[in-house]
């Protein structure tokens, strides 16, 4: 608890300070101006503690939202009086402007003071290494493969995994010429990434997930909870994986860790701990579900892609086919199609049922397409990507939940919920949301067939959501890393300048990404709330990258600060620049309006940002 809490106060000395830097910035300007300041305050609201100093009263106050320098003549600049010498309104244009813009300087200065002895220090980043590839996605048609190290996109180094989907979600689609290094050869290679767009997550994707931290030996490294029944098996954060007992050897250990995980029965791993392996066996522990479901999921027999060249397309098969059967034997998810492959082998050639433009169509798979063992099998289905079809009401059913109890059953094509036709999975997934809601029961109308060549039949089926509970091991994977430590000064402060620029373009494109619409404010856009989670989380990766994460923040501060927005050091900028140009300042109304308005602007954008934070922090 002690930990925690010395955590906590980390984030907010950190958040303190850069605070404290923009307020500095502009109260040196003041005092190198002549101006005098009457208050300076870390935080809103009534003080905590406060102390005068000279002519200054320095305060701590309670609402952590930013800090405020008084100057002089602030509290009467409507009053129409003669501004005092060591006033600000009586300043010229120029003193001012250096006033006002002097926060935004002192943010960037600590990030170009602080980046370069960090990089001398060493920082920590996760590595812009593959994990895995989606089958089908962008990246999977382009001929990426997991391990690689991407090096560019466009042009432009890419050093920490962030960075990819940064890329792609400020490329607005664009074509990502992307330079990687292949592990097998050590070669680097170029890749045309086209992106998709994503219609359920509303944005751009590629298909890929950053690796996994791996031991010596190459197994992926655990990341244990300290309060899961894991931890309390005697699993630690560091022992490797070497794969779940009696899971299928043929898949990752991490593929084995995943599709146990699912049944939420007792797991049995066997782990490397130094030099060491066991057995360790860990019972889940249940978990309120999140919201109430009916646990059906939609059929992965859609082949959403087929490499050029390769053998599933000398098959015959398209992107679009739907696989509906292996031989006389239904196929309902894609982790299946490899197993009835194989157990297909042997008995002449394999046929797959495809659905294809509404007609059924067998296609023979010949023993010099597929292969005749296992082996042939998974290259076959290396390039073949199969997943969910949306399009289509065909459904599996999660054991135990609510459609199974009420008789719902694998390969069911759903034609009516309370008497309203459905035609794809959106209809379904709406239908199924609005009783939930209701907490009423759903009326299914189905179709069913035993075999690919039996008639159908129509059971009635009547089932009610639940949000069942969700079995938690508390295990995760340590993520990949590596430390960028600059050889010599010069090379720290290159590699300083090089972020700093970096970090101001990645700003730039969120920001020209959710005013033109092309990126969603909610995914791009954090509060107070989103600030102290990540910060927290930083704090676990040592002081370099806390250091890190800090200079980001500031620079953050700097661009928000200089939008021309009233009430922001932006908005006092705009209308200098306004009184310079005609000549005269603005008259009093005029500016006291545009406070008004800039203070609701501020106010909405904040209530709007928490709101964010919230929901991100229980779970759309």
């Amino acid at each position: 608890m002690s930990f925690d809490v010395l955590r906590l106060l980390q984030v907010i000395c950190g958040i303190g300070l850069i605070v404290f830097v923009h307020e500095l910035g502009h109260f040196l300007a003041a005092r190198i101006s002549g101006v005098r300041v009457a208050v300076f305050s870390i935080g809103f609201g009534p003080a905590l503690l406060e102390r005068r100093i000279g002519q200054t009263l320095f305060q701590l106050a309670p609402i952590p939202l930013g800090g405020f320098c008084r100057f002089a003549g602030e509290e009467r600049r409507f009053e129409g009086t003669e501004p005092l010498p060591d006033e600000l309104a009586a300043q010229g244009v120029g003193k001012r402007f250096f006033i006002y813009s002097a926060g935004v300087l002192a943010n960037i200065a600590f990030v170009l003071v602080v980046y370069p002895f960090l990089f001398s220090a060493g920082v920590p980043f996760q590595s812009p290494t593959v994990g895995s590839v989606t089958p089908g996605s962008a990246a999977w048609q382009a001929g990426v493969e997991p391990g690689m190290e991407v090096i560019s996109i466009n042009g432009k180094e890419i050093y920490e995994f962030s960075q990819i989907p940064m890329a792609v979600l400020f490329g607005n689609g664009d074509p990502l010429e992307t330079r990687l290094r292949d592990p097998k050869t050590g070669e680097v290679v170029e890749r045309t990434i086209l992106p998709r767009y994503d219609d359920s997550l509303e944005r751009w994707t590629i298909g890929i997930r950053s690796a996994v931290a791996e031991d010596p030996q190459g197994s992926p490294v655990l990341q244990v909870r300290e309060d899961s029944s894991a931890y309390r098996a005697g699993l630690r954060t560091g022992m490797g994986l070497i794969g779940v007992v009696g899971a299928d050897p043929g898949l990752t250990p991490l593929e084995q860790l995943d599709r146990a995980a699912r049944a939420g029965d007792p797991l049995t791993l066997r782990v490397r701990d130094g030099e060491s392996e066991r057995e360790v066996t860990v019972e889940p522990e249940w978990i309120d579900g999140s919201s109430p479901r009916l646990g059906i999921r939609p059929v992965e027999t859609l082949v959403t892609g087929v490499r050029p060249g390769s053998r599933p397309e000398a098959a015959g098969l398209r992107e679009g086919d739907r696989i509906l059967a292996v031989g006389d034997r239904f196929l309902y998810r894609a982790r299946d199609l490899r197993d009835e492959l194989t157990g297909a082998l042997g008995a002449g050639p394999v046929v797959l049922r495809v659905l294809r433009d509404g007609a059924t169509s067998p296609l023979r798979l010949s023993s010099s397409v597929l292969g005749s063992d296992p082996q042939g099998v998974a290259a076959f289905l290396e390039d073949l990507a199969v997943g969910p079809d949306l399009d289509g009401t065909r459904i599996t059913v999660q054991p135990g939940e609510a459609g199974a109890l009420a008789g719902l059953r694998d390969g069911d094509r759903l034609l009516e919920l309370n008497g309203v036709e459905v035609r794809d999975w959106l209809d379904i997934f709406h239908l199924v949301q609005e009783s939930a809601r209701s907490g009423e029961a759903i009326r299914i109308q189905v179709e069913r067939r035993v075999a690919p060549d039996a008639e159908p039949t129509y059971p009635l089926v009547t089932a009610t959501p639940v949000a069942p509970p969700a079995p938690d091991y508390g295990i995760t994977f340590r993520s990949a890393q590596y430390t960028f430590q600059a050889e010599g000064a010069a090379e720290a402060v290159r590699f300083g300048m090089r972020n700093f620029i970096d970090t101001l373009e990645s700003l730039w494109f969120a920001l020209r990404g959710v005013i033109g619409g092309s990126v969603k404010a909610s995914d791009s856009l954090g509060g107070p709330i989103a600030i102290v989670q990540v910060s927290y989380s930083v704090t676990g990766a040592g002081w370099s990258r806390f250091l890190f994460f800090l200079c980001f923040i500031s620079l953050n501060l700097a661009v928000v600060n200089l939008l021309p927005i009233p009430a922001l050091d932006g908005g006092h900028l705009m209308f200098l620049i306004i009184e310079k140009i005609k000549g005269s300042p603005v008259s009093d109304r005029v500016l006291g309006y545009s406070q008004m308005v800039g203070v609701v602007l501020l106010l909405s954008v904040m209530i709007f940002v928490t709101y964010n934070d919230i929901l991100r922090l229980i779970g759309r």
